[in-house]
């Protein structure tokens, strides 16, 4: 059975089948895997973060013009 027919989700646990032949190359498999997951929850986070910073910033310069006018 070859790695690349497994399907893998997140909340499934890993299990290796034939273990002495193919061992190897399935935990560089699930490694690969769950390092892609952590870096696209790390993008999606920047991606909020950003949104969040600049919805900020926006507000902020909005406040002070708001002041200004005063």
């Amino acid at each position: 059975m070859r790695l690349h027919k497994w399907k893998f989700s997140n909340c499934k646990k890993y299990r290796l089948i034939n273990k002495f032949t193919e061992s190897w190359d399935a935990k560089n498999y699930i490694k690969m895997k769950v390092s892609g997951h952590l870096a696209q929850d790390f993008l999606n986070s920047l991606f909020y973060l950003t949104i969040l910073v600049f919805t900020f910033i926006c507000i902020l310069s909005l406040l002070i013009q708001l002041l200004s006018i005063f």
